[in-house]
């Protein structure tokens, strides 16, 4: 479990939800085209690391994708569902 105030610049992992998954699709596709990176769907786990941390287990981070670029998320919860992140090796 997180430690509120303690996550800052941690790198742990967050499972995309499909609307982030389109996202990401998104940031690496010009004119239509799926070019900067690989593909990701709902259920990709990708490395996300924690810039602010609003409340105990609800924090924003970049997502790393896999090719160019990163994604900003906000307010995501700690678990093991889709749209929340865990701790590595959890």
């Amino acid at each position: 479990m997180s430690r509120h105030g303690c996550m800052l610049g941690r790198t742990v992992l967050i499972r995309l939800d499909e609307q982030l998954a389109a996202k990401a699709n998104e940031i690496h596709t010009i004119s239509g085209v799926l070019c900067l990176g690989n593909a990701h769907k709902a259920g990709d786990v990708l490395p996300m690391i924690i810039v602010r941390e609003w409340s105990p287990g609800m924090v924003n981070g970049q997502v790393l994708l896999d090719g160019q670029g990163s994604l900003w998320v906000c307010s995501v919860f700690e678990g093991v569902e889709l749209r929340q992140w865990r701790e590595m090796g959890e």
